[in-house]
């Protein structure tokens, strides 16, 4: 069995405008009732207009940092997953080094994995960490501010998206942990292109992304519940990318499994892509703290077609 984590501080930002639906409406051909029960989303959080992914990623961050009580130089890594920094270089994560007075020493990096990228990210700096001596620690945090590129005549995709933030800071701990990544390629079932005047916007098939999530997911689980020895029934806890209200409430029928396992806060926040599994994990730890020993699922899926969990226990 591999290394597991131990997850010692979480941190959130959500993006400074609250939109709700009604007031989506005022620009947009559709009603609060055909968003809701179409997705599950009552109202989504929009960056404001001097609000960049970094400061998001940062103020998440501060947050975990203060939530851990550990010296800032006891990070040795930092990976932020985000498809949507303001500019090309540097890394996101780079600024971060400096931003939270972390020091020279750290590894750095940006990784575009889009709905999935924060669940990557995660058992990236796993597996950095179990090459490390023990006490060092990674920052991994999901950011996007998906608002800069959503065509807001598209009722397809403009009432879906939010912005924010969430953080996680990890160390090893040796305990259960199994990962599960894979890809289908099916690019142009969301993406992120030009338009007729050169503007990129988000595009995507609904249905396909629909069909596709239900598919994916409950194997997905399946699957790491069988390498970890379990069924299903014996994960306390599912965290899942919150990319649609209906889509996780089907993947808790297809388990045969309360609904109530499945952590939900898409009402709130809207879908926000790499963000939306450490966003959903920060809530779920403030609003009810888990216990020791409770095995708790992670995933993402979405763009690429990718989808990637993680199994571990709590401690």
């Amino acid at each position: 069995m591999m290394p597991g984590l131990r997850i010692i501080g979480t941190g959130a930002r959500a993006g400074s405008r609250r939109v709700s639906n009604a007031d989506l409406c005022t620009r947009l051909d559709s009603s609060d009732e055909w968003i809701r029960t179409r997705t599950g989303i009552c109202a989504r959080h929009l960056a404001g207009p001097d609000e960049r992914v970094e400061d998001l990623a940062a103020a998440a961050a501060r947050q975990a940092l203060d939530r851990a009580a550990i010296a800032p130089s006891s990070i040795s890594l930092v990976i932020v997953a985000t498809f949507s920094p303001a500019g090309r270089m540097p890394a996101v994560a780079t600024g971060l080094v400096g931003a939270l007075g972390l020091g020279e020493g750290v590894l750095a990096f940006d990784l575009n994995g889009a709905c999935t990228g924060f669940v990557q990210a995660l058992d990236c700096a796993r597996s950095f960490l179990a090459t490390r001596p023990a006490g060092q620690r990674a920052l991994v945090v999901g950011a996007e501010i998906i608002s800069h590129w959503v065509d807001w005549s598209d009722r397809g995709t403009a009432v879906l998206f939010g912005d924010g933030a969430g953080a996680l800071i990890v160390e090893q701990a040796p305990t259960l942990y199994v990962a599960q990544f894979g890809v289908r390629t099916q690019p142009e079932a969301l993406t992120v292109q030009p338009d007729a005047t050169g503007q990129s916007v988000v595009r995507m098939d609904g249905q396909a992304i629909f069909r596709f999530a239900l598919r994916q997911v409950p194997a997905l689980i399946r699957d790491l519940t069988d390498q970890a020895g379990l069924a299903p029934d014996g994960v306390s806890h599912f965290i899942l990318h919150q990319a649609n209200g209906r889509i996780l409430d089907k993947v808790a029928q297809h388990l045969d499994l309360p609904k109530d396992r499945f952590y939900l806060n898409i009402g709130e926040l809207g879908n926000t892509s790499a963000a939306s599994v450490p966003l959903a994990l920060d809530q779920w730890i403030t609003e009810k703290p888990p216990v020791g020993g409770e095995k708790v699922v992670l995933a993402g899926f979405g763009a690429g077609l990718t989808w990637g969990g993680i199994i571990f226990e709590w401690s």
